[in-house]
């Protein structure tokens, strides 16, 4: 992203990013709870096939299309990379130095908080998104199709949520309203609480 995307449109990049990862769990599992639900072309193992064919094509589409500077896409406009060029800084380390502060970085407070927040919130997305499928089976007996379907509301709406709060954080950072270290916590914080009241 550091190469393609202005500093004010970042945060709508990678959420629009995060949001595609549960846009395709949103579709997968309704797809998945319906194939095992069918004896058709040999039940539940089915889904392994065609779930590992769609990210084949992806992964196919994506080696084909994308490049890692603007400068090397083959169809980008002369407008578009202008306007990248002038509105993105730079990435590359001028400094002939290349030693990286591996110590310094693990022992930051910076980085301990973040794992802490990312690992906090991770752990209670994966407790969401695999104990809410076996209570609504196993507790009260909803069947698998309908699992499906009710386990993919939860992703729609994380895949929502992401779209807009990327843009709205760009908002925020585009009026200078608070610091990036302050907007990055409130964020987080959210995101983690959210999770919770799932």
């Amino acid at each position: 992203f550091n190469n393609w995307c202005p500093e004010n449109e970042r945060a709508t990049a990678i959420g629009s990013l995060m949001a595609g990862g549960n846009l395709g769990g949103a579709v997968a599992i309704p797809l998945v709870s319906y194939i095992c639900s069918v004896d058709y072309l040999g039940g539940w193992p089915t889904s392994f096939y065609i779930i590992a064919s769609i990210g084949f094509v992806w992964s196919l589409a994506w080696f084909i299309f994308m490049t890692e500077l603007p400068e090397h896409h083959s169809r980008i406009s002369e407008d578009e990379l202008k306007f990248i060029k002038e509105n993105v800084r730079s990435t590359s380390n001028t400094n002939n130095d290349n030693t990286v502060p591996w110590l310094k970085i693990f022992c930051s407070t910076a980085v301990m908080a973040s794992v802490v927040a990312r690992t906090t919130g991770t752990f209670s997305y994966y407790i969401l998104t695999t104990e809410l499928p076996l209570y609504l089976e196993n507790v009260l007996n909803v069947p698998i199709k309908q699992n499906g379907f009710f386990n993919s509301y939860m992703y729609l709406v994380i895949t929502v949520s992401l779209f807009v709060s990327g843009r709205v954080a760009d908002l925020i950072k585009s009026r200078k309203m608070i610091s990036n270290t302050i907007l990055r916590k409130i964020f987080q914080g959210i995101g983690n609480e959210a999770i919770k009241c799932n």
